[in-house]
């Protein structure tokens, strides 16, 4: 026998009734579940709810610039920012030398060998520190002075440049902060380590260094063996410092070698090579650029003569020389907008493209343009570093593993197995809001720019 009509509407009443009945109660009941507990869901739960307080605090979709304390509002956004980042750093990976965000796992491997060296922990430090964050600063204290040896605790290799720019440097820079003598102490002891790396016919050193041997090399994709130009030109700022600090010049003096074997080598047309034979002194493939394998080296030279008070008139000679080069051969301007930007090049043909970390050059230029003494030079200057600056923010010029120096897509765009582990980095900036990201090198030349010129608009 068939239902009525009536009967049939009740029948799906009653059946709409429950199932609403059934899923809240579900919803409600697994919901304090879902937060708290170990789980690897409960863990993701409380991730997306602080994830999401943060953004819905903060406005992710931007400042309004005409309140009077938006730059009071940016600063603890940033600051909350860096907590957030630390916090789960601390959670998942704490003394790992990174964090892999997707997995919620420690990383400690590629260029500071397999250890676990803490190297966020001695990265951040002084960011800390200047942040006003007094526990998270304490607890990297504590590990830097009570656990952080990277004699006994490294394995395998570790790269000379990196080591220096983190450890070294980062050491070196909460010393400067705190006036601590351990952070001094600990700086000493990494740079001891890298030595072995400068014992080679010309003083020009290798790119890794095991610490437990003592032997060191060169990596074997670089030209044959060569050494780096960013990599050797980047270790001056920390080595004359540290050993101004100590009143020890066995740091001073193999930075002075380098510059010798660098100031009387042959140029070819003025331009710096990116790579060097440390047993000869010759310059090895002929590859030109201001981004990656050349970037810092530019940049040293320019602040070791700040940092000596404008009295390494050395530096700045070579300094000026290499960017006149520079500006003869490689800077050219963007057909479509008429912007400026370098090119590289390869043997003697131009490449007509940007590496990603060629970014920072208009930051550069603005960083110059304050040291230099005539006003034709700095709007010279100012001017490079403006149109520089808004072609990276807006042609689109190809560079590495997919990227663009536009804005970064979301994601690069190839299938090997090293880019798909890139998207590790990009993942957990970019999945809850959909913003584009951009370099870090573009973001320090937006600050470069605006502590020169006094603000920098967004591109």
């Amino acid at each position: 026998m068939g239902f009525r009509l009536w009967e049939k509407y009740v029948l799906v009443a009653t059946v709409v009734f429950l199932t609403v009945l059934v899923i809240s109660l579900i919803s409600f009941s697994s919901r304090p579940l879902t937060i708290n507990g170990d789980s690897e869901s409960a863990q993701l739960s409380r991730d997306i709810v602080a994830r999401k307080a943060i953004e819905e605090r903060w406005a992710f979709h931007g400042f309004n610039s005409s309140v009077g304390n938006a730059d009071v509002e940016k600063q603890e956004f940033v600051k909350q920012m860096m907590k957030f980042s630390w916090e789960n750093y601390r959670k998942y990976a704490w003394g790992s030398n990174e964090l892999r965000p997707i997995s919620k796992m420690g990383h400690s491997g590629s260029v500071f060998g397999a250890g676990r060296l803490g190297a966020t922990i001695v990265d951040a430090i002084d960011t800390l520190y200047v942040m006003g964050l007094s526990d998270e600063y304490n607890a990297a204290k504590q590990f830097i002075t009570e656990e952080l040896d990277l004699k006994s605790a490294s394995r395998g290799d570790l790269s000379v440049f990196e080591t220096n720019i983190r450890f070294v440097g980062g050491l070196l820079a909460i010393h400067a902060l705190t006036g601590e003598e351990a952070y001094l102490t600990k700086a000493k002891s990494v740079a001891d380590l890298l030595l072995p790396a400068f014992d080679t016919p010309t003083g020009i050193p290798l790119a890794i260094v095991n610490t437990r041997t003592g032997k060191a090399s060169n990596w074997g994709w670089a030209s044959g063996g060569c050494s780096i130009l960013s990599e050797f030109g980047s270790l001056e700022l920390e080595f004359n410092y540290l050993s101004r600090l100590t009143g020890d010049d066995t740091y001073a003096k193999k930075i002075k070698r380098i510059r010798e074997v660098v100031s009387q080598v042959d140029k070819p047309e003025g331009l710096y090579p990116n790579y060097i034979n440390p047993s000869t002194g010759k310059w090895c493939l002929k590859h030109v650029s201001v981004g990656a394998l050349g970037d810092s080296f530019y940049e040293y030279l320019l602040k070791q003569f700040i940092i000596s008070g404008k009295t390494d008139l050395n530096a700045k000679k070579l300094y000026d020389d290499a960017i006149e080069a520079l500006e003869n051969h490689l800077l050219y301007k963007s057909a479509q907008h008429n912007l400026w930007y370098f090119a590289e090049m390869r043997n003697n043909r131009i490449e007509h493209k940007m590496d990603h970390l060629a970014c920072f050059i208009a930051g550069l230029f603005a960083l110059q343009s304050s040291h230099e003494p005539t006003e034709e030079r700095k709007k010279s200057l100012l001017g490079i570093s403006h149109g520089n600056w808004k072609h990276l923010s807006r042609e689109l010029y190809p560079i590495r593993n997919g990227y663009w120096t536009r804005i970064l897509p979301l994601y690069p765009r190839c299938g090997s197995s090293s880019c798909k582990r890139n998207r590790e980095v990009l993942h957990s900036s970019t999945r809850s809001h959909r913003r584009m990201v951009l370099p870090l090198e573009s973001n320090e030349t937006t600050k470069v720019q605006r502590l020169v010129l006094g603000s920098c608009s967004s591109p």
